[in-house]
């Protein structure tokens, strides 16, 4: 439904973490537009997080029968808000209190998604040091569904659940949202660019806290959600050069890959990961081959392959630094 009532509704899903689901409200009604509603959807199953909301009165609790994914509470938390736009929160996020009051000019009869850059707070090393601000891409506006369908080989992770502002009439033409376990960023964003034009304020709006130790953005249930994305779509894939495809089907078997290594010093299944990864590659054949040869060796063997390809790098020319992103 679409109500009168407030112009945003920001929906904030927890799940058994009331230390910093606490904060997360806090950021949501600090907010400098006044005409907003705030709901907390408990995905805990037994109402973990109903005497913290109850502190405040002004918030909405809405507890789940039993253990829910993001997006199944997001679909519950929707079905009880207002507003003419829609604000998703997890209760480790935090939003700039200007977040909303910066982003709803940017609407238009085209634009129906308006997102922000963020602020990491978070343990660990890539994709980002401590504190480094992410901002969208210079251009990254209008008509997006091809960066998008590049998945994080193109589109900018500056875009992603909590960073964005939607209109509530687009949002609910992709309702109800499906689940793609470790990544729903993805689909849902893909479904969106389907059906609206994308703007974005240059700004750092939202503080993303993020623990990459047990992230599931870093975890090989990501790497098979995007494969889940990319079968999902192949109507929508195939409406484009087979090259984009192929570029995206080379990245999730590298990464895939790279997972392996990461979780045990050898796996007999990354090298056919980069075996399939060079297959798909329109231009890197020859070099992930050779990557597969060295992950014959586990971690380390691919840890001497890829600084003997900067090396070589280094020696022709190019340049030598690491890209995180990147198989080689």
């Amino acid at each position: 439904m679409t109500g009168g009532g407030a112009d945003v509704s920001i929906v904030i899903t927890t799940y058994y973490r009331n230390d910093l689901l606490e904060d997360a409200i806090e950021s949501a009604l600090k907010q400098t537009h006044e005409s907003i509603e705030v709901i907390v959807v408990d995905g805990s199953g037994d109402g973990h997080a109903r005497t913290l909301v109850e502190q405040y009165p002004a918030v909405s609790y809405v507890p789940l029968a039993g253990r829910s994914d993001a997006h199944a509470a997001r679909n519950v938390g929707v079905t009880h808000a207002d507003g003419l736009y829609i604000q998703f929160l997890d209760d480790d996020d935090l939003l700039h209190p200007e977040k909303i009051a910066k982003q709803l000019p940017m609407f238009s009869e085209s634009v129906g998604v308006v997102y922000s850059g963020y602020r990491p707070h978070y343990r660990g090393s890539w994709p980002h040091e401590k504190g480094e601000v992410v901002l969208p891409e210079p251009g990254t506006h209008g008509s997006v569904l091809d960066e998008m369908l590049r998945i994080d080989k193109g589109f900018p992770d500056a875009c992603y659940t909590c960073t964005m502002l939607i209109d509530r009439q687009v949002l609910d033409r992709i309702m109800p949202l499906r689940n793609c376990h470790a990544a729903d960023d993805l689909g849902m964003k893909i479904e969106l660019a389907l059906r609206t034009e994308f703007d974005y304020v240059d700004e750092p709006l939202v503080e993303r806290r993020m623990d990459s130790d047990d992230s599931l953005g870093a975890s090989l249930q990501n790497v098979e959600g995007r494969f889940r994305v990319i079968n999902q779509y192949a109507e929508v894939y195939d409406q484009y050069p087979p090259v984009l495809r192929r570029t995206v089907l080379e990245h999730t078997h590298w990464l895939q890959g790279s997972r392996e290594l990461e979780e045990r010093v050898w796996s007999p299944k990354a090298p056919l990961s980069f075996l399939r990864a060079a297959y798909y590659s329109p231009n890197d054949r020859l070099k992930l081959g050779g990557l597969a040869l060295f992950s014959l060796l586990g971690s380390p063997g691919v840890r001497l392959g890829r600084r003997g390809f900067r090396e070589l790098k280094r020696i022709r020319g190019h340049d030598p630094g690491e890209d995180p992103t990147s198989p080689l």
